[in-house]
């Protein structure tokens, strides 16, 4: 093994006297039993740990161990008493400023008042360099066990809504399904995925022979798979087999009709406050700047040309709102103020904290009903149109958790206008595979 390498080549601009310093020995104790590039590496592996707490795999952590013995004691040592440090009480500290004294931290004693902390014991804890002192014996789940997780960094556990509801255990956490009766399965398995922000998958694989074999995930999870020869057979099969499985330990929601609502808006209530569309009268006011000019022309009034055979009234200006040109009529509505009025009603309508659908008639046009699409989409609301050509209507509603609608749906008895509460068919905490 060649050793004639220069070992200082390899310190960084940025590396202290003392990393260097423990990552330099470590080197010139194995520079006879390792390559260059190996026991470079090994190295910074040795001083990744010591310094930044990292964690590498069970047996790089037990070989670094053993390579470390009799290298990094007296570091440790002298580390150790160099990191004494005296904790200063926050309110004390303020008070000592204002008063103007100044305590030297080894001067000062700590309140009687503050309890005891920790501190020291989480430092010694944070120590993610202690090695086991005969690491050939130790196993993979005892390193694991051994070096805390982040190099030690105390972190905060930050859940999420779904994570700190005792049903969140659950491969899907708190995922519904949604139902509806005449629905294709396929369609409410899609629905329900996108209700609950999952991702639905569909997998194909060739089988024995001619058959074939559809699986469906949700979000990676395995729901349910079938065999057959048609593709579009078997995945119908799939899902209605997905459907079963799912309605064994989550909770379904049958939707019973596509909106509920207790009135039906109608273009008179959106219009009621609207002011009519502007119009130019044509009248030329007296200070006019293009009155006075026709005036000192020679312009006296009426028609104009040598017989006045010309136009009277001046040229109007129309102002263009949406498609307004070829077949507009002076009975569409102003859209600006349209869109007024529509903000205006959304918003009393979300004051009223009603439950219900806010359902606008069929009697709105194309272009009415994207002003209110979105609006809605400003107050962060969910809205839809249903039916075909002139008998289209548009729905407006809140957004709402699936979680919330098995809630409120528990309260009020497990029915209500517009949706019914299934219960899984089997109470225990299965696991999709």
């Amino acid at each position: 093994m060649s050793s004639d390498w220069d070992v200082d080549s390899y310190r960084t601009d940025h590396e202290s006297n003392d990393h260097w310093e423990l990552r330099k020995k470590f080197m010139l104790a194995h520079k006879d039993k390792f390559s260059e590039e190996e026991l470079v590496c090994l190295a910074q592996v040795f001083t990744n740990i010591e310094f930044l707490g990292c964690r590498y795999p069970a047996p790089t952590m037990v070989r670094v161990a053993e390579l470390a013995k009799g290298v990094v004691e007296n570091f440790r040592e002298q580390r150790k008493n160099s990191l004494k440090r005296t904790f200063v009480a926050a309110s004390d500290a303020a008070s000592s400023k204002i008063k103007g004294s100044y305590n030297r931290g080894h001067e000062y004693e700590p309140s009687k008042k503050i309890k005891k902390t920790n501190l020291a014991q989480d430092r010694e804890t944070t120590q993610a360099h202690k090695y086991c002192d005969n690491p050939t014996k130790t196993g993979s789940s005892e390193v694991s066990t051994r070096l805390p997780k982040y190099g030690g960094v105390k972190t905060f556990n930050i859940k999420t809504k779904n994570e700190l509801d005792s049903k969140s255990s659950k491969p899907l956490g708190n995922f519904v399904l949604f139902l509806t009766p005449g629905e294709n399965s396929i369609n409410d398995l899609c629905r329900s995925a996108a209700i609950n922000s999952v991702v639905p998958r569909w997998e194909f694989d060739n089988g024995v022979g001619c058959m074939k074999i559809c699986k469906f995930y949700l979000n990676d999870v395995l729901v349910a798979s079938r065999v057959g020869e048609n593709m579009k057979s078997i995945k119908e099969s799939t899902a209605v087999a997905a459907i079963s499985k799912l309605r064994e330990t989550y909770f379904s929601v049958q939707v019973k009709c596509k909106f509920s609502s207790d009135t039906i808006v109608s273009s008179s209530q959106i219009n009621s406050q609207s002011c009519e569309s502007e119009k130019l009268t044509g009248e030329l006011g007296e200070d006019n700047v293009g009155r006075k000019l026709m005036k000192l022309m020679g312009w006296g009034g009426g028609g104009l040309g040598v017989k006045e055979q010309g136009i009277e009234e001046p040229v109007e200006a129309a102002l263009q709102v949406q498609r307004r040109g070829l077949g507009h009529t002076e009975n569409d509505s102003n859209f600006q103020q349209f869109r007024k009025n529509a903000t205006e009603y959304l918003k009393k309508w979300l004051n009223n904290d009603s439950k219900n659908d806010l359902v606008f008639a069929t009697e709105f046009s194309s272009d009415e009903r994207k002003v209110i699409h979105e609006v809605a989409r400003k107050f962060n609301l969910k809205s839809k149109s249903y039916g075909k050509d002139g008998n289209r209507c548009l729905v407006v509603s809140r957004k709402v958790e699936p979680w919330e609608i098995v809630e409120t749906l528990k309260e009020t008895g497990g029915t209500s206008e517009k949706y019914e509460l299934l219960y899984p068919t089997k109470d225990t905490k299965n696991t999709l595979s």
